[in-house]
């Protein structure tokens, strides 16, 4: 009998009848197709959010009436105090002794008892003279000078005459640091319950371990000889050799290639503590079972164990059975409410999912003092000063953002339940987590798919972010029917709400308290920020239809509307119609569907869903989280960079030109080609070599698509000659969106600027496809055409298996063999036509790169989420993937995983062991010798071979030595070497001479006149010393360090130099670089012999104006060799602390090969066929570059005025479809005036003394930078 449900007595009636009432049962079925029922909810529901809307309009009243408040009353404490600093000064003339009352000048004023030695800073952070090629560093520290707060001790009150007291205030709200070397300042918002967090001078090297973060069961272990600690840190392995071997097996990324192999050879086998006879007795399995028993075993050492371990579960979703179904027939999932819709479905177990506590993960990430040393659990807002003295915000990592401040603002004043009052009290943090998942094969051949979700934290430095580690692993199937795609959706929302289980929901409310790794306790409240995935997953997450009618996850765009890219009402639209989750409607579907029968795609299911692009699946995060107003599911979605620009709107564009170049005929896409062959590379993987076919676009990655558009002008200059101008102007624009979009480095400005750009480039785009693509009659490339090709033979040859059935199987099955001349059917002989294709903006794609500007200011930049990190972890499941037997692969998967996190926490503590100070001496007095371990070597043999990046430059000791006469006599007639002496002799004695003027000194251009007083050179040796490559150490404009590699025999052999003539507008030199050499030279004097020093120099050749570009032209600059007749200006030396960093040079391929700059020499590009007639700059080789261009890039010295392009000065042809208006004045680098100072000094010469290491390396041990759930 079935139990009586107290809902099911509950009778309704509708305005539309009042005297009618409706069961439950029928209640659902009127509502649904009930006209007056309808108006009437949307009219409540109207009237709700009109008292939202009212409610927030009051919240924001009653903020800014105490913003205003809070700045009156800092203007009254600012004046109160000078008034004070003024009556000093006048009874300090008369006599400090003999006024109303003594005064002491040198008190010192203390900080608040709440924040000892940090207080605020009301003063703007002073602006600082930058030295040349400064080296990253650390913030400053906490100004406790600038304390607008009344010290401790006051004096005596002043008599009755003398202005009033200063004011009693509350505590400030911000603490800032002093600015640092760049001007950069933090301001760290106060709380009462804490400090602001000691900030360091210097950044800590990210290798660096000490005893003092072992747990007290490790600290133990340094009473014992070094062999039985590193025994008691492996156990529960017997040996050494063992471990060493488990790790290498483990941990290697390709344990069957030579690096591997050599790995193998040089960290087990050639180990000092090697032993053979430990592995008479082990096998393989052994060593598993060992590792896989750690967690179980409850003698082994609580430090030792990982606490977030795996676990397997069973999944129940409910199946429509497409009838009407009664109450109580079946059971719904483990999470139903009664009476809901599901307990009507047909129950359907997927068992086997593999996932890991959100929660134990978090407190096993944090209390965990190596791989939480990094971590921040205090956000910040940074500034930078400007030339013109204002304040400017930086955004970089999460938790500079506003989301993060938000968030931690919020937790502060959170009530929370606790039985313990005495944690009330501690310090409250954000732990940030972020996802992102994809699904992917982990073979090239055969069905099996795995889906992993993967995650790390914010807190962690989005550098070290960027190695991020496993997380989870789902299993997910393709779904080829509307049924199959709603079960898909139910499994997935039905294991995310296995994650966020109860013990989430409880920490995300009321917190959860870890001792963190740094030895404090803190109060941790876990808050998701981002989700990272691609466009049909992004549409499951947020419970949308993939293309539906309102295609975007974020707001409520029409998909007629996408192409509006840019313009205000599309942007404004973004803001005032975010998407929000709506359960109503899923409700009323669900019911629908489980209840009362109908199909997933009824037209009754339609009606209610279409609308809104809605599905009939309850979102997990909507629904766990739905106690908190503020979150939003759709919020958390993020843009994706690679798949949405570089895998969609420039391929998308790019794949259409190459159409275009097609009806050209097939020499200019064969011209096309024969271009991307000749470009040349760029850094270590910046530009790496392009296939010899670009254009069919062969298994390019995302990384390929990326080179590809940084390289396209030079290539495509030319070929089309009709529309030319517009195309390189297009190309430009999509470089420059894509350059500021991925910067790691944001400021107010660039992320205004890019939102001008992205005005600028929906403006060409629609002008490409309405004006330029229609004008070609484009079919599909040869590419797609075979493609569409060979699966239309395939289907053909399936179709008589399909039509045949069971009746011949015989010649079913002689059908699909691969010997095509046995079956001459229609299907294989007929011929198809290539299909016409266009150009469309009527994709997802290109409306969202509208979101960028409001993301990174809301998150951050865009390398903190983008899915490349999704996508290069991929090659750690698939390799784990091929430990498997196949059978059973994802628990399988799920113990390798636990396996190489034990055997990195061993590894790590042995690192502890090895390189802490106190271990270095073994308890009978005798010092042991310490392994120098391959990691050290590989630190360390990088500065030996290339000395430290601190140093501007760095040259081998060594060199080819060359006879001075020798050379000279080799190039006698080639006019690249005339005067090569006389040259070289007033270059050294420039630089030897120490009267000569600060030009002069500067420049160290032989071109300069030689002074009177410059002494006179000797070379005693009269040797050249060549050298094959220098290093060009530089600072980035995010503060990184990072060099570039010369060789005069590569395409490495531009550079670029300060331009120091202020009649040229452009603010670099460019030069070839000829040769590498050093020379010993001294002073000759007549009274006594002077000391022998080393010279380096560069043999370069300039190249000069030929066409500049710019911003606003949307041209790149073009340049070509200098030509003045003799060559005395063509050919120089350089010192090699002259140049800023290398220069990527791309040949003017249409203006061809040409000889009329030189006559034949060494320094013809090509031996046979002369010079380029002309080269572009690509600015947009890398970010660092292109920011040089932009101006105002915080790493780089004297950066370039006038530091906003003009992305709006485009042709007035543009103006109204633009939306916006386009006539604002430029103020842009291409236009400066003679009298306008120019970016000369950039990393010029000199060497700077103060360095500092840069935290932003990667442990060396440490490459888990996520976690697995």
């Amino acid at each position: 009998m079935l139990p009586k449900l107290p809902h099911l007595s509950v009778l309704r009636s509708c305005a539309c009848d009042p005297y009618k009432t409706y069961t439950p049962w029928n209640w659902t079925r009127h509502t649904a197709s009930c006209a007056i029922y309808k108006s009437k909810f949307e009219e409540e529901q109207a009237e709700k959010l009109l008292q939202a809307k009212e409610q927030e309009e009051n919240v924001h009243k009653a903020q800014a009436a105490a913003e205003e408040a809070r700045r009156v009353q800092e203007e009254q404490r600012v004046q109160v105090r000078a008034d004070r600093e003024h009556e000093t000064l006048e009874i300090s003339e008369e006599d400090p002794n003999t006024g109303p009352y003594n005064l002491r000048p040198a008190r010192i004023r203390k900080p608040p008892w709440l924040f000892p030695g940090m207080v605020p800073s009301l003063r703007p952070p002073r602006r600082l003279h930058i030295p040349v090629d400064v080296q990253p560093a650390g913030p400053g520290s906490i100004d406790v000078n600038n304390n607008p707060l009344p010290s401790v001790h006051e004096p005596p009150g002043p008599p009755s005459n003398c202005n009033p007291a200063l004011p009693i205030l509350p505590p400030p709200a911000t603490y800032r640091t002093t600015p640092n070397t760049f001007g950069l300042v933090r301001e760290y918002p106060a709380t009462r319950n804490s400090a602001p967090p000691p900030i360091p001078e210097h950044r800590e090297d990210p290798t660096s371990t000490s005893l003092a973060h072992m747990s007290p069961e490790l600290s133990t272990i340094a009473e014992l000889s070094y062999k039985e600690r590193a025994l008691q840190i492996i156990a529960p392995l017997r040996d050494l050799s063992v471990f060493r071997f488990a790790h290498w097996f483990y941990t290697s990324r390709n344990i069957s290639s030579q690096a591997g192999g050599n790995e193998l050879i040089s960290s087990v086998i050639c180990d000092e503590d090697f032993d053979p006879n430990a592995f008479k007795e082990t096998t393989i399995q052994s060593i598993n079972q060992d590792l896989d028993n750690i967690d179980l075993n409850p003698s082994t050492s609580s430090c030792m164990r990982q606490g977030d371990s795996w676990k397997s579960a069973s999944i129940t979703i409910n199946l429509p059975t497409g009838k009407a179904s009664r109450p109580g027939l079946a059971t719904g999932s483990s999470f139903h409410v009664p009476g809901s819709a599901e307990m009507f479905g047909e129950p359907f177990l997927v068992p086997g999912f593999r996932y890991r506590s959100l929660i134990e993960v978090l407190r096993t990430r944090f209390s965990d003092p190596d791989r939480s040393k990094n971590f921040h659990y205090r956000p910040y807002k940074q500034f930078v000063t400007k030339s013109d003295g204002t304040e400017e915000r930086v955004v970089d990592d999460l938790y500079t953002s506003d989301a993060w401040i938000k968030e931690h603002e919020k937790i502060q004043n959170l009530q929370i339940q606790d039985d313990n009052p005495e944690l009330h009290g501690i310090e409250r943090a954000v732990a940030a987590f972020m996802f992102g998942s994809d699904a992917t094969t982990p073979t090239n051949f055969g069905q099996n798919s795995i889906w992993p979700l993967y995650g790390y934290f914010g807190n962690e430095p989005k550098s070290f972010r960027r190695k991020p580690d496993r997380i989870s692993v789902l299993h997910g199937k393709a779904a080829r029917a509307p049924l199959l795609t709603h079960c898909k959706r139910e499994l997935f929302h039905e294991c995310w709400k296995m994650l966020l289980d109860p013990d989430f929901i409880y920490a995300y409310h009321n917190g959860i308290v870890v001792q963190c790794g740094d030895g404090v306790t803190r109060r941790l409240f876990p808050r998701i920020f981002t989700y990272s995935a691609d466009y049909p997953e992004k549409a499951l997450i947020a419970t949308i239809r993939v293309l539906g009618a309102l295609p975007c996850p974020r707001c409520l765009v029409q998909l007629s509307n996408v192409s509006l890219l840019g313009t205000e009402n599309d942007f404004r639209a973004r803001e005032t119609q975010p998407r929000t989750n709506n359960t109503f409607n899923g409700h009323l579907t669900r019911r629908l569907i489980y209840r009362d029968g109908c199909a997933v795609n009824s037209s009754s299911v339609e009606a209610i869903l279409r609308p809104y692009s809605g599905v009939p699946t309850l979102n997990a995060f909507s629904t766990r989280l739905q106690d908190d107003p503020s979150f939003s599911v759709n919020r958390i979605l993020v843009p994706d960079l690679m798949h949405e620009f570089e895998l969609g709107v420039w391929k998308s564009v790019f794949m259409h030109l190459i159409r275009m170049l097609e009806t050209l005929g097939a020499d200019t896409v064969g011209e096309f080609n024969t271009r991307f062959r000749m470009m040349g590379t760029f850094g270590i993987d910046t530009i790496r070599k392009f296939h010899d076919d670009v254009s069919e676009m062969k298994s390019l990655a995302a990384r390929d698509f990326e080179d590809i558009l940084q390289c396209s002008i030079p290539c495509f200059a030319g070929l089309f000659p009709d529309h030319d101008e517009d195309i390189q102007s297009l190309l430009f624009i999509l470089a420059e969106w894509h350059f500021l979009a991925k910067l790691r480095m944001h400021t107010e400005s660039t992320i205004s600027t890019l939102r001008a750009v992205t005005k600028l480039l929906g403006t060409r785009l629609r002008h490409f496809q309405n004006h330029i693509a229609n004008t070609y009659t484009t079919h599909e490339t040869n590419k797609e055409y075979r493609t569409r090709s060979r699966r239309k033979l395939a289907k053909n040859a399936m179709a008589p298996i399909q039509n045949l059935g069971a009746q011949l199987p015989a010649q079913a099955t002689n059908s699909t063999t691969s010997n095509q001349k046995d079956q001459p059917g229609p299907a294989a002989a007929t011929v198809l036509p290539r299909r016409r294709k266009q150009f469309s903006l009527q994709t997802y794609k290109i409306h969202a790169l509208g979101d960028y500007p409001a993301t990174i200011k809301e998150f951050g930049t865009t390398d903190s989420y983008s899915t490349q990190i999704i996508e290069l972890e991929h090659r750690r499941v698939k390799n784990q993937y091929k430990r498997t037997n196949h059978v059973g692969a994802v628990q399988q998967m799920t113990l390798i995983e636990r396996r190489e996190a034990h055997l990195r926490a061993r590894a790590r503590a042995l690192h502890r062991l090895k390189t802490s100070s106190s271990l270095l001496v073994e308890p009978q007095g005798r010092r042991r010798k310490i392994r120098v371990t391959d990691a050290y070597m590989l630190e360390i043999g990088s500065q030996i071979r290339w000395g430290s990046p601190t140093d501007k430059y760095h040259i081998a000791i060594r060199g080819e030595p060359i006879q001075l006469s020798a050379f000279l006599a080799r190039h006698e007639n080639d006019p690249a070497a005339k005067d090569f002496y006389i040259k070289l002799e007033r270059h050294i004695a420039i630089r030897l001479g120490t009267r000569l003027s600060e030009d002069a000194s500067t420049s160290g251009s032989s071109s300069q006149t030689l002074p009177p007083s410059a002494p006179r050179v000797i070379f005693p040796t009269l040797k050249l010393y060549e050298h094959a490559a220098l290093r060009s150490n530089f600072t980035t404009y995010d503060v990184c360090r990072s060099h570039d590699t010369i060789s005069p025999k590569t395409s490495h052999r531009f550079v670029i130099l300060p331009n120091t003539e202020s009649d040229i507008r452009h603010p670099f030199w460019y030069a070839r670089v000829l040769g590498i050499f050093h020379i010993d030279a001294r002073e000759a004097t007549a009274g006594f012999r002077r000391p022998t020093q080393r010279f380096d120099f560069l043999w370069v050749r300039w190249l000069g104006e030929s066409k500049w570009g710019g911003w606003a032209r949307h041209r790149l600059d073009r340049i070509s060799y200098v030509d003045d007749g003799d060559c005395n200006g063509s050919f120089d030396f350089v010192d090699p602390a002259q140049v800023i960093r290398g220069a990527y040079l791309a040949p003017a391929f249409h203006l061809g090969r040409t000889k009329a700059f030189l006559r034949q020499s060494v320094a013809w590009d090509s031996p046979e066929e002369g010079d380029w007639a002309a080269y572009y700059v690509i600015r947009f080789v890398d970010r660092d570059m292109g920011m040089r261009y932009l101006g105002g890039g915080i790493g780089h010295f004297n950066p370039v005025p006038g530091s906003l392009p003009d992305c709006t000065a485009d042709s007035t042809e543009f103006a109204d479809e633009l939306g916006v208006d386009i006539s604002a004045p430029v103020n842009s680098t291409e236009n400066a005036g003679p009298d306008q100072p120019n970016s000369s000094d950039e990393e010029s010469e000199g060497e700077s003394d103060s360095a500092s290491s840069d935290d932003d390396g990667a442990d060396v041990l440490e490459e888990e930078g996520a976690f697995d759930i």
